[in-house]
């Protein structure tokens, strides 16, 4: 963390507001990213849903039809003049028949579920399309705010440098040079020490 925040002059705090709007837009994106994957995982597993209850009803009409033919080829030979008597026609007939009905209850109830996940995927489909339009808006403020963070941050960087920070580096210089030049100039005039002869 920042011990003390840059605040001593107003284009180190633009410089630090520029980055903030940067970072921010960032975290934005990747925000929006997580939304955008978690509403399409959402939408892919109802149409998922969907096309698996659509085969399963396919399937299960067209067993229905085969079911349909054999009835109907049961009765037709029942109805027979010559099988009018026999009670075994009459009753394979019915059997079928009742096991039609069994099966057309259960494609009736498969059907139910069809249009319910249907209606869902519709719902995820809307909500999914929302998101989208949400996200498409965003991603324009957050163009936007990214290009003024840049902007801001670029104009606090060079303002800083060229109307402060290098003046303050030529004066460090010309300190430096001077501690240097009184350094130099008190070691020449220092008295040598006398050395004992001895």
């Amino acid at each position: 963390m920042i011990p003390q925040l840059p605040t001593d002059n107003l284009y180190k705090f633009a410089t630090l507001g520029g980055i903030v709007l940067l970072v921010f837009c960032v975290w934005s994106l990747r925000d929006n990213s997580v939304q955008m994957d978690r509403g399409m995982t959402s939408y892919n597993q109802v149409a998922n849903e969907l096309d698996a209850l659509l085969d399963d009803l396919d399937n299960d009409q067209a067993k229905l039809g085969v079911e349909i033919a054999r009835v109907n080829d049961l009765i037709t030979e029942a109805k027979k003049p010559e099988n009018v008597n026999n009670a075994s026609k009459a009753q394979t007939a019915i059997e079928a028949y009742q096991e039609l009905a069994a099966a057309n209850e259960v494609a009736h109830k498969k059907r139910f579920e069809a249009r319910r996940a249907k209606a869902n995927a519709d719902t995820q489909s809307s909500d999914l399309k929302m998101l989208l339009e949400r996200i498409s808006r965003e991603l324009d403020q957050i163009f936007w705010l990214w290009v003024t963070g840049a902007a801001i941050t670029a104009s606090g960087i060079s303002s800083w440098y060229f109307k402060h920070q290098r003046y303050q580096d030529a004066l460090l210089r010309v300190q430096l040079d001077n501690a240097r030049r009184l350094a130099f100039t008190s070691s020449l005039t220092t008295p040598a020490e006398p050395q004992n002869e001895g």
